[in-house]
Protein backbone atom coordinates (compact mmCIF):
# COMPACT_ATOMS: atom_id res chain seq x y z
CA UNK A 1 0.00 0.00 0.00
CA UNK A 2 1.26 3.47 -0.91
CA UNK A 3 1.42 5.43 2.36
CA UNK A 4 1.38 8.78 0.55
CA UNK A 5 -1.90 7.85 -1.13
CA UNK A 6 -3.29 6.66 2.20
CA UNK A 7 -2.34 10.00 3.72
CA UNK A 8 -4.11 11.81 0.86
CA UNK A 9 -7.24 9.75 1.45
CA UNK A 10 -7.28 10.46 5.20
CA UNK A 11 -6.72 14.17 4.57
CA UNK A 12 -9.72 14.22 2.24
CA UNK A 13 -11.97 12.57 4.82
CA UNK A 14 -10.72 14.83 7.63
CA UNK A 15 -11.16 17.97 5.55
CA UNK A 16 -14.66 16.98 4.47
CA UNK A 17 -14.14 17.64 0.78
CA UNK A 18 -11.65 17.34 -2.03
CA UNK A 19 -11.43 21.11 -2.39
CA UNK A 20 -10.61 21.68 1.28
CA UNK A 21 -8.03 18.89 1.30
CA UNK A 22 -6.45 20.26 -1.89
CA UNK A 23 -6.10 23.71 -0.29
CA UNK A 24 -4.47 22.15 2.76
CA UNK A 25 -2.08 20.21 0.52
CA UNK A 26 -1.45 23.22 -1.72
CA UNK A 27 -2.32 21.20 -4.80
CA UNK A 28 -5.07 21.29 -7.40
CA UNK A 29 -8.39 19.59 -6.79
CA UNK A 30 -8.00 17.68 -10.06
CA UNK A 31 -4.59 16.33 -9.03
CA UNK A 32 -5.90 15.19 -5.65
CA UNK A 33 -8.94 13.57 -7.28
CA UNK A 34 -6.62 11.70 -9.62
CA UNK A 35 -4.52 10.49 -6.67
CA UNK A 36 -7.65 9.29 -4.87
CA UNK A 37 -8.89 7.42 -7.94
CA UNK A 38 -5.48 5.78 -8.40
CA UNK A 39 -5.53 4.70 -4.73
CA UNK A 40 -8.99 3.19 -5.14
CA UNK A 41 -7.90 1.38 -8.32
CA UNK A 42 -4.83 -0.01 -6.55
CA UNK A 43 -7.02 -1.34 -3.73
CA UNK A 44 -9.71 -2.56 -6.11
CA UNK A 45 -12.45 -0.88 -4.04
CA UNK A 46 -14.40 2.36 -3.96
CA UNK A 47 -13.63 4.29 -0.79
CA UNK A 48 -15.79 7.37 -1.27
CA UNK A 49 -19.13 7.93 -2.97
CA UNK A 50 -18.82 11.33 -4.59
CA UNK A 51 -21.37 13.66 -6.12
CA UNK A 52 -21.08 17.32 -7.06
CA UNK A 53 -22.47 18.29 -3.64
CA UNK A 54 -21.50 15.58 -1.18
CA UNK A 55 -19.00 12.91 -0.26
CA UNK A 56 -19.67 9.77 1.79
CA UNK A 57 -17.48 6.93 2.97
CA UNK A 58 -18.33 3.47 1.71
CA UNK A 59 -18.25 0.59 4.18
CA UNK A 60 -14.80 -0.38 2.94
CA UNK A 61 -13.74 3.26 2.95
CA UNK A 62 -14.73 3.66 6.60
CA UNK A 63 -12.65 0.60 7.53
CA UNK A 64 -9.64 1.82 5.52
CA UNK A 65 -9.95 5.25 7.13
CA UNK A 66 -10.10 3.81 10.66
CA UNK A 67 -7.19 1.41 10.29
CA UNK A 68 -5.21 3.72 8.01
CA UNK A 69 -5.39 6.56 10.52
CA UNK A 70 -4.17 4.22 13.25
CA UNK A 71 -1.36 3.05 10.96
CA UNK A 72 -0.18 6.60 10.25
CA UNK A 73 -0.35 7.53 13.90
CA UNK A 74 1.72 4.49 14.80
CA UNK A 75 4.22 5.43 12.10
CA UNK A 76 4.46 8.94 13.55
CA UNK A 77 4.99 7.39 16.97
CA UNK A 78 7.81 5.23 15.57
CA UNK A 79 9.48 8.33 14.13
CA UNK A 80 9.14 10.01 17.52
CA UNK A 81 10.78 7.04 19.24
CA UNK A 82 13.69 7.18 16.81
CA UNK A 83 14.08 10.95 17.33
CA UNK A 84 13.93 10.55 21.11
CA UNK A 85 16.52 7.78 21.00
CA UNK A 86 18.79 10.11 19.09
CA UNK A 87 18.27 12.72 21.80
CA UNK A 88 16.55 15.21 19.50
CA UNK A 89 13.07 16.45 18.60
CA UNK A 90 12.34 17.05 14.93
CA UNK A 91 9.38 17.60 12.66
CA UNK A 92 7.09 20.31 11.30
CA UNK A 93 4.40 22.19 13.24
CA UNK A 94 1.68 24.35 11.70
CA UNK A 95 0.59 26.96 14.23
CA UNK A 96 -2.34 29.40 14.07
CA UNK A 97 -2.42 32.36 16.44
CA UNK A 98 -4.36 35.59 16.89
CA UNK A 99 -2.41 38.71 15.98
CA UNK A 100 -2.01 40.22 19.46
CA UNK A 101 -0.79 36.98 21.00
CA UNK A 102 1.49 36.29 18.06
CA UNK A 103 3.34 39.57 18.31
CA UNK A 104 3.55 39.28 22.08
CA UNK A 105 4.76 35.74 22.54
CA UNK A 106 5.45 33.87 19.35
CA UNK A 107 8.62 35.36 17.91
CA UNK A 108 10.75 35.11 21.07
CA UNK A 109 9.23 31.76 22.08
CA UNK A 110 9.80 30.16 18.69
CA UNK A 111 13.34 31.50 18.44
CA UNK A 112 14.23 30.06 21.85
CA UNK A 113 12.43 26.81 21.01
CA UNK A 114 14.42 26.35 17.79
CA UNK A 115 17.68 26.98 19.63
CA UNK A 116 16.82 23.97 21.78
CA UNK A 117 15.26 21.96 18.93
CA UNK A 118 16.88 22.97 15.61
CA UNK A 119 15.24 20.03 13.82
CA UNK A 120 11.77 21.55 14.21
CA UNK A 121 10.31 23.84 11.53
CA UNK A 122 7.15 25.99 11.63
CA UNK A 123 4.39 27.51 9.56
CA UNK A 124 2.76 30.36 11.53
CA UNK A 125 -0.67 31.60 10.42
CA UNK A 126 -2.10 34.79 11.95
CA UNK A 127 -5.88 34.56 12.28
CA UNK A 128 -8.64 35.39 14.75
CA UNK A 129 -11.14 33.07 13.09
CA UNK A 130 -12.35 29.87 14.74
CA UNK A 131 -11.83 27.49 11.85
CA UNK A 132 -11.82 23.73 11.38
CA UNK A 133 -8.29 22.89 12.48
CA UNK A 134 -8.23 19.61 10.57
CA UNK A 135 -9.46 21.24 7.36
CA UNK A 136 -6.84 23.98 7.65
CA UNK A 137 -4.07 21.53 8.54
CA UNK A 138 -3.42 23.27 11.88
CA UNK A 139 -1.58 21.36 14.62
CA UNK A 140 -1.91 23.99 17.35
CA UNK A 141 -4.07 27.13 17.59
CA UNK A 142 -4.02 29.92 20.17
CA UNK A 143 -7.23 31.90 20.59
CA UNK A 144 -8.82 34.41 22.97
CA UNK A 145 -12.34 33.10 23.67
CA UNK A 146 -15.05 32.97 26.30
CA UNK A 147 -15.48 29.25 25.69
CA UNK A 148 -13.64 26.83 23.40
CA UNK A 149 -15.25 25.36 20.24
CA UNK A 150 -16.75 21.89 20.47
CA UNK A 151 -14.76 20.55 17.51
CA UNK A 152 -11.33 20.97 19.16
CA UNK A 153 -9.42 19.74 22.18
CA UNK A 154 -8.89 22.79 24.42
CA UNK A 155 -6.50 23.67 27.23
CA UNK A 156 -7.06 26.88 29.19
CA UNK A 157 -3.79 28.77 29.47
CA UNK A 158 -4.53 32.13 31.11
CA UNK A 159 -7.08 34.81 31.89
CA UNK A 160 -7.45 37.89 29.70
CA UNK A 161 -7.50 41.11 31.72
CA UNK A 162 -9.11 43.74 29.48
CA UNK A 163 -7.91 47.29 30.02
CA UNK A 164 -9.70 50.54 29.16
CA UNK A 165 -6.88 52.85 28.12
CA UNK A 166 -5.90 55.92 26.14
CA UNK A 167 -2.92 58.13 25.53
CA UNK A 168 -2.48 61.08 27.93
CA UNK A 169 -2.71 63.42 24.93
CA UNK A 170 -6.17 62.13 23.95
CA UNK A 171 -7.62 62.82 27.40
CA UNK A 172 -6.07 66.32 27.66
CA UNK A 173 -8.95 68.79 27.83
CA UNK A 174 -11.57 66.05 28.18
CA UNK A 175 -13.48 65.22 31.39
CA UNK A 176 -12.09 62.22 33.31
CA UNK A 177 -13.68 58.78 32.93
CA UNK A 178 -15.44 57.74 36.13
CA UNK A 179 -18.10 55.23 34.99
CA UNK A 180 -18.74 53.11 31.90
CA UNK A 181 -21.36 55.55 30.63
CA UNK A 182 -18.67 58.23 30.30
CA UNK A 183 -17.25 56.21 27.39
CA UNK A 184 -20.31 57.00 25.27
CA UNK A 185 -19.05 60.53 24.63
CA UNK A 186 -15.58 59.40 23.57
CA UNK A 187 -14.00 57.83 20.48
CA UNK A 188 -13.84 54.06 20.94
CA UNK A 189 -11.14 51.96 19.28
CA UNK A 190 -11.61 48.21 19.49
CA UNK A 191 -12.26 44.89 17.82
CA UNK A 192 -15.92 44.26 17.13
CA UNK A 193 -18.29 42.77 14.60
CA UNK A 194 -18.68 45.26 11.76
CA UNK A 195 -21.99 47.03 11.95
CA UNK A 196 -22.76 45.88 15.51
CA UNK A 197 -22.65 47.91 18.69
CA UNK A 198 -20.03 46.95 21.25
CA UNK A 199 -21.56 45.59 24.46
CA UNK A 200 -19.33 46.10 27.52
CA UNK A 201 -19.95 44.97 31.09
CA UNK A 202 -17.97 46.20 34.07
CA UNK A 203 -18.13 44.31 37.35
CA UNK A 204 -17.09 45.86 40.67
CA UNK A 205 -17.47 45.16 44.39
CA UNK A 206 -20.99 46.55 44.58
CA UNK A 207 -22.43 45.04 41.40
CA UNK A 208 -22.09 45.62 37.68
CA UNK A 209 -22.95 48.04 34.88
CA UNK A 210 -23.34 47.53 31.15
CA UNK A 211 -23.18 49.90 28.23
CA UNK A 212 -23.36 49.75 24.43
CA UNK A 213 -20.78 51.71 22.47
CA UNK A 214 -20.35 52.65 18.81
CA UNK A 215 -16.64 52.32 17.91
CA UNK A 216 -15.10 54.79 15.49
CA UNK A 217 -12.29 52.39 14.56
CA UNK A 218 -12.51 48.60 14.42
CA UNK A 219 -9.99 45.96 13.48
CA UNK A 220 -9.19 42.31 14.14
CA UNK A 221 -5.52 43.25 14.50
CA UNK A 222 -4.82 44.22 18.11
CA UNK A 223 -1.32 45.42 17.29
CA UNK A 224 -2.86 47.98 14.91
CA UNK A 225 -5.46 48.95 17.54
CA UNK A 226 -2.78 49.44 20.18
CA UNK A 227 -0.83 51.74 17.88
CA UNK A 228 -3.98 53.72 17.08
CA UNK A 229 -4.69 54.24 20.79
CA UNK A 230 -1.08 55.27 21.48
CA UNK A 231 -1.29 57.86 18.71
CA UNK A 232 -4.36 59.47 20.27
CA UNK A 233 -7.04 57.80 18.17
CA UNK A 234 -9.37 57.29 21.12
CA UNK A 235 -10.08 55.03 24.07
CA UNK A 236 -9.29 51.36 23.51
CA UNK A 237 -10.15 47.99 25.02
CA UNK A 238 -6.94 46.00 24.94
CA UNK A 239 -5.56 42.97 26.84
CA UNK A 240 -3.22 43.99 29.66
CA UNK A 241 -0.54 41.52 28.58
CA UNK A 242 0.05 43.76 25.52
CA UNK A 243 0.43 46.95 27.55
CA UNK A 244 2.89 46.30 30.40
CA UNK A 245 5.65 48.64 29.20
CA UNK A 246 3.29 51.36 27.95
CA UNK A 247 1.33 51.51 31.24
CA UNK A 248 4.49 51.50 33.36
CA UNK A 249 6.08 54.29 31.31
CA UNK A 250 2.93 56.42 31.19
CA UNK A 251 2.65 56.31 27.42
CA UNK A 252 -0.82 54.85 28.01
CA UNK A 253 -3.19 55.67 30.87
CA UNK A 254 -5.54 53.08 32.36
CA UNK A 255 -9.14 54.08 33.13
CA UNK A 256 -11.84 52.44 35.26
CA UNK A 257 -9.32 50.25 37.09
CA UNK A 258 -11.88 49.24 39.71
CA UNK A 259 -13.99 47.51 37.04
CA UNK A 260 -13.47 43.95 35.85
CA UNK A 261 -14.21 44.49 32.17
CA UNK A 262 -16.03 41.79 30.19
CA UNK A 263 -15.65 42.23 26.45
CA UNK A 264 -14.67 39.75 23.70
CA UNK A 265 -13.04 36.59 25.12
CA UNK A 266 -12.14 36.00 28.75
CA UNK A 267 -9.50 33.24 28.38
CA UNK A 268 -6.52 32.24 26.26
CA UNK A 269 -7.06 28.70 24.96
CA UNK A 270 -4.67 26.31 23.26
CA UNK A 271 -6.62 24.27 20.70
CA UNK A 272 -5.61 21.05 18.94
CA UNK A 273 -7.48 18.80 16.48
CA UNK A 274 -9.43 16.07 18.28
CA UNK A 275 -8.32 13.22 16.02
CA UNK A 276 -4.73 14.04 15.12
CA UNK A 277 -1.73 12.30 16.68
CA UNK A 278 0.49 14.83 18.41
CA UNK A 279 4.07 14.52 17.26
CA UNK A 280 6.96 14.98 19.65
CA UNK A 281 7.59 18.40 18.07
CA UNK A 282 3.99 19.50 18.71
CA UNK A 283 4.05 18.17 22.27
CA UNK A 284 7.30 19.98 23.04
CA UNK A 285 5.97 23.25 21.59
CA UNK A 286 2.75 22.92 23.61
CA UNK A 287 4.80 22.72 26.80
CA UNK A 288 6.78 25.82 25.79
CA UNK A 289 3.56 27.74 25.04
CA UNK A 290 2.02 26.69 28.35
CA UNK A 291 5.03 28.12 30.17
CA UNK A 292 4.99 31.37 28.15
CA UNK A 293 1.26 32.02 28.18
CA UNK A 294 0.32 31.40 31.80
CA UNK A 295 -0.99 34.07 34.21
CA UNK A 296 2.32 34.28 36.05
CA UNK A 297 4.37 34.86 32.89
CA UNK A 298 1.88 37.34 31.39
CA UNK A 299 1.07 39.45 34.42
CA UNK A 300 3.67 38.89 37.18
CA UNK A 301 7.17 38.34 35.76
Amino acid sequence: MDLNSLHFFIDIVDAGSLSAAARKRNMSRANLSYRLKAFEDALGAQLLRRTTKSMQLTEIGAAVYKHGRNMLQELAAVNDVVSSAAGSVSGHVRLSVSAGLGHLALSDTLVRFRRDHPGVTFDVVFSNQISNLVEEGIDIALRVLSRPPANSMAVELADVDWVVCSSPEYMRGRPPIHVLEDLQRLDIVCASAVGAALSVTGRYAGGSRSVELDPVLRSDNFVFLKQAVMEGGGVGFLPRYMLRDELESGRLVRHLEYYRISVFGAKIFLLTPPTRYQTAAARALIQALKARLCNEALYVN
